[in-house]
This record gives C-alpha cells, sequence and structure tokens, in this order.
C-alpha cells in the first residue's frame, strides 16, 4: 500500500503542477491579449491625440504666416500705387419733416489706375446734405522723397468713414473694414 500512496502523491503533485502550470500560461495569455488590445490601443490613441494638436498648432501657425503674407502683398501694392481715388455719388435726396433735415442716399466705389471700380459700390444712407469723408494722410519728409526711399517717396491716404453734417464721425460708416487690406 506504501507504493499506491506514493505514486497517488506523484500523480497528484504532477497533476497540480500542470494546473499551476497551467493557470500561469493562461494569466499570461490573458496579459498579453490584454496588452495587445487595451493598453496598447490606448498608447496609440495618445500619439495620434498628440499629432492632432501638433496638425492644429501647424494649421495656426499657417494662418498666421497667411495672414502676414496678406499684409506684405498689400503693402507692395500699396507702395506701387501712386493714387488712390474714389467716386461718390448722391443717389437721392429727400427732406425728411419728422427730423427737419435731409437724408442723402450716397454711392461709395474707389477705382483702380485706368477709372474702374475695384470694387462694388457701396451704398449709404447719411443725414443732411453735406458729405464729410474722414481719412488719414500719412506725408513723409522731403529727404526721403528726394533720396527715393521705396516706401517713403509718396504720401499715404487711407479712407476711414463717410458721415453726413448731422452725424458725428463716430456714427459714420467704416469705408475700409478693420484688420482687412484697402481696396
Amino acid at each position: 500500500m506504501g507504493q499506491v500512496t506514493e505514486v497517488v502523491n506523484a500523480v497528484s503533485g504532477l497533476i497540480r503542477s500542470l494546473v499551476y502550470a497551467a493557470a500561469v500560461c493562461g494569466v499570461g495569455y490573458g496579459g498579453g491579449w490584454l496588452y495587445t488590445h487595451y493598453w496598447s490601443h490606448g498608447v496609440s490613441t495618445a500619439q495620434l491625440q498628440q499629432a492632432r494638436q501638433e496638425i492644429a498648432e501647424l494649421q495656426h501657425q499657417l494662418q498666421l504666416k497667411d495672414m502676414h503674407i496678406d499684409q506684405l502683398d498689400t503693402a507692395l501694392h500699396l507702395l506701387k500705387v501712386d493714387q488712390r481715388v474714389a467716386e461718390l455719388r448722391v443717389l437721392r435726396q429727400e427732406f425728411v419733416p419728422g427730423l427737419d433735415r435731409v437724408i442723402s442716399e450716397i454711392s461709395f466705389v474707389e477705382m483702380n489706375d485706368q477709372g474702374e471700380p475695384i470694387d462694388v459700390p457701396r451704398k449709404f444712407t447719411i443725414e443732411g446734405d453735406t458729405v464729410y469723408l474722414d481719412y488719414w494722410v500719412v506725408k513723409f519728409e522731403d529727404r526721403y522723397i528726394e533720396q527715393s526711399a521705396v516706401n517713403r517717396a509718396t504720401s499715404i491716404c487711407l479712407f476711414r468713414k463717410v458721415f453726413g453734417e448731422y452725424q458725428r464721425p463716430a456714427e459714420g460708416f467704416d469705408l475700409d473694414a478693420v484688420n482687412m487690406r484697402p481696396a
């Protein structure tokens, strides 16, 4: 009977070892499967998110550079322009009894060197029969003109607002949009 007990103990130990080995293999395989399907996916998701952030930053930088290029193009265009001409037409005038003044409808359009409109004429309704055109003029010292300094050889005119005699300049209509190039 002693030999049978030893054989049973040996077989029992072998089965126990095989069960432990199978459990260790199962845990190892399960861990590998979880790593492959969940954790490594999270790492690639983080890398993807980082790449998206980099793309967004690069797109923002591209927009800033495009704006800078647009500003430089405008400066170059204005350096080549010798004059800035606009046509201002009175389309209609009407006396309004309630206001006790004239209301004028006008049209404003800038012209190119050939006298053709640069943009679509813009219409404005102002109070009064006198139109005021607000603009800035930058004049440079004569020495710059005499030296033919490219960016200072002529005066610069920037149309700003149009308004009527019964309106304050702040109530006027903008001719050049803010942060946009002049026509």
